[in-house]
C-alpha cells in the first residue's frame, strides 16, 4: 500500500511539477488573492490593488449587545419560558385530575338521556297525531 503511495507522489513530481505547462495561480503563497491586469472593452479606470481588495474584505464583526440588554432579553426570555412551562403543566394537570372512567360514565348517561329524549319526543308526536285523529273523528 505505501508502494502505490510513494509511486503516486513520485508520479506526481515528474508529470505535474516538472512538466513546463505553467500552472494559473489563483492565490499567492501568502494566500494573497492574484489580480489579473486584463483590459476589457468597457473602458474606465483600472481598479488599484486597494479597490481590489476592497471588495473582498469582510465587513466588521458584530459587538456584543450591552450588559443591560442581554440581561433585559434574558428575562424576556425567562417569562416566555415560564408562561410555556406554565401551560403544560396545566395541560398535565388537567389530564391527570380528569378521571377516565367518571368521563366515560358521564358520556353515557348524556348519550341515554338523548335516547329518552328523542323517544320521548316520538311519543309526544304520536299521541299528537292520535288527539287530533280523535278530534276529527268527533267532530264528524
Amino acid at each position: 500500500m505505501f508502494s502505490k503511495i510513494k509511486q503516486f507522489i513520485k508520479n506526481f513530481d515528474e508529470k505535474i511539477l516538472k512538466s513546463n505547462e505553467s500552472v494559473e495561480r489563483t492565490h499567492t503563497f501568502k494566500g494573497e488573492r492574484v489580480q489579473k491586469r486584463v483590459h476589457n472593452n468597457f473602458g474606465g479606470p483600472i481598479p488599484t490593488r486597494e479597490q481590489y481588495f476592497q471588495e473582498f474584505r469582510l465587513d466588521p464583526e458584530l459587538r456584543m449587545q450591552s450588559r443591560i440588554l442581554r440581561l433585559k432579553h434574558f428575562g424576556y426570555f425567562l417569562a416566555y419560558a415560564a408562561w410555556f412551562g406554565g401551560v403544560v403543566m396545566f395541560i398535565m394537570y388537567r389530564l391527570r385530575s380528569d378521571d377516565l372512567s367518571s368521563l366515560e360514565k358521564e358520556a353515557e348517561e348524556r348519550i341515554r338521556i338523548q335516547k329518552a329524549v328523542k323517544e320521548l319526543q316520538k311519543q309526544n308526536k304520536v299521541d299528537e297525531l292520535k288527539s287530533l285523529k280523535n278530534q276529527r273523528n268527533q267532530s264528524d
